[in-house]
């Protein structure tokens, strides 16, 4: 490569040096006028870039205390919030507080009151004890243990009262009902209803039965039901008792014999004996029961002994009613070993679904209806019976749901038929003899009607043996017997009802 001289490289080099200096001479002018420029301008303009700095600044100052005084007042809220909070629960847990005591107060003066009623003395105190853990009117609570105390006081002086009382009827008790200890004993138990002794002592003599006489110990039958209680026994002497009377306590009634105790009644104005009501059963025995002053013109008529309850005659005599013998509308009687006759109605009548005869080895005889009628579904059974010589039928068993059972029974002699079962009743003839009937001696009739046949024997009455219905039920009928009956064995015929066309 081929060199330069020295002078011109020198040359060269002092043209560049030259061309350096003035471009740092060119800058240092600009930066000169740029300084002047902006110091002219700043001379020019001072006080508006000094307040706009200012309001700046100020903004800047504002916007801060602004967020500031916010978060102040934000940080106040939330505190007042959170107290308004801590007082409403306050108050509420003071509110619940409140309420539980009341409610334990209330509840503690009911319990304090169930308990003293009770003499339940403990629980009494333990109530008033909870009054006072609660702060209960100290004026009130010492109310309270006043009343209990003298609730106390008075309970010691029933105990004592009622001791004396159960004394007085321990020494009337010698195995005998007595109604003087039975007062004392009321009197205690009212003071004491629920003292374990005295309710023992009162049951043990209440159970006694007591037996009185007539005319000795009261002198009437009526007098002495008075005073006499359910199970109680009337001994009525050899006499005549006229009084009509009505029974309402399952007492025992029992005659000198039949004729000897006779009980007497008009039967135009009341029956002799009626019975009312009661589950126990009324018992009479051994005496005679007869109307007087009879006129068949009478329209109203009492039956000699009406039943309406569960009653039992044995060794009775009941004779002349001017309406039924005995009437039974409701109840059981339980007839044995008597006699029902010379009535002028119906020797027994039973009417009704609520009522049942059971009769054994009794005597229906000459009355002036029917011997035995059961009627509107009565039910009931005759057991070795005799039912002779009646103006009507012997026996009649008539009307839906009456249902009979004869058994060993001797009907004979009547006016009508000696048996006569119609209009949907029921009935079992077993071992059961029937003769000199005027009319046919069994007579079935009626739809629905239904009669079983076990040892039959209808023999000499005055038309057929049996007259039977087609309609009706008949079975067994291979079991029946008839012989010598005027109109034969049997005679089919279609029942018809009078007024029918």
């Amino acid at each position: 490569m081929e060199q330069l001289p020295t002078e011109q490289l020198a040359s060269i080099k002092k043209k560049g040096q030259s061309g350096a200096v003035r471009i740092l001479l060119f800058f240092f002018i600009v930066g000169v006028i740029a300084v002047l420029a902006w110091s002219l301008l700043h001379f020019l303009m001072p006080k508006k870039n000094l307040a706009d700095e200012k309001r700046f600044k100020q903004e800047q100052l504002d916007r801060q205390y602004e967020l500031q005084r916010s978060s102040r007042e934000k940080l106040e809220r939330e505190k007042k919030l959170e107290a308004e909070k801590t007082r409403l629960a306050e108050e509420l847990r003071l509110k619940m507080l409140a309420e539980e005591r009341r409610n334990t107060i209330a509840q503690q003066l009911s319990q304090f009151h169930a308990a003293v009623a009770t003499s339940e003395w403990e629980d009494a105190e333990k109530s008033v004890g909870v009054l006072q853990d609660v702060e209960y009117d100290l004026t009130e609570v010492a109310k309270l243990t006043d009343l209990l105390d003298q609730k106390r006081a008075e309970q010691r002086q029933r105990l004592i009262k009622v001791s004396e009382l159960l004394g007085k009827a321990r020494a009337l008790d010698n195995g005998k009902y007595s109604k003087e200890a039975i007062g004392y004993l009321d009197e205690a138990l009212q003071m004491m209803p629920d003292h374990p002794e005295v309710k023992e002592l009162r049951n043990k003599i209440d159970a006694y039965t007591a037996t009185v006489k007539v005319p000795e110990d009261f002198a009437s039958l009526s007098d002495a039901l008075v005073e006499l209680r359910a199970g109680d026994t009337i001994l009525l002497a050899k006499g005549i008792y006229k009084t009509p009377t009505v029974i309402s306590k399952a007492v025992i009634i029992k005659g000198a014999g039949v004729g000897e105790t006779v009980i007497e009644c008009d039967t135009r104005t009341a029956p002799a004996l009626f019975f009312s009501g009661g589950e126990k059963v009324y018992k009479v025995s051994d005496l005679s029961v007869k109307g007087v002053n009879y006129n068949d013109n009478q329209e109203e008529r009492f039956p000699l002994v009406a039943v309406e309850a569960n009653v039992l005659l044995e060794r009775v005599k009941v004779e002349n009613s001017a309406s039924h013998g005995i009437a039974v509308t409701s109840g059981i009687l339980t007839m044995k070993d008597s006699t029902v006759t010379a009535c002028a109605w119906d020797g027994v009548s039973v009417k009704g679904l609520e009522s049942k005869l059971i009769i054994e080895d009794c005597k229906i005889i000459e009355n002036y209806e029917h011997g035995i009628d059961f009627w509107e579904g009565a039910s009931g059974k005759v057991l070795r019976t005799e039912v002779k010589n009646c103006a009507g039928s012997g026996i009649v068993v008539m009307g839906k749901g009456a249902n009979v059972v004869l058994e060993q029974v001797q009907i004979y002699g009547n006016q009508q038929s000696g048996i006569l079962v119609n209009s949907e009743a029921v009935a079992k003839l077993k071992k059961v003899f029937v003769s000199k009937n005027v009319l046919s001696g069994v007579v079935i009739q009626g739809k629905g009607t239904k009669v079983e046949c076990g040892i039959l024997v209808s023999n000499r009455n005055g038309e057929a043996g049996y007259f039977i219905d087609p309609a009706a039920t008949v079975e067994g009928f291979e079991n029946v017997t008839a012989e010598k009956n005027k109109k034969g064995k049997l005679v089919r015929k279609a029942f018809v009802e009078l007024g029918a066309e």
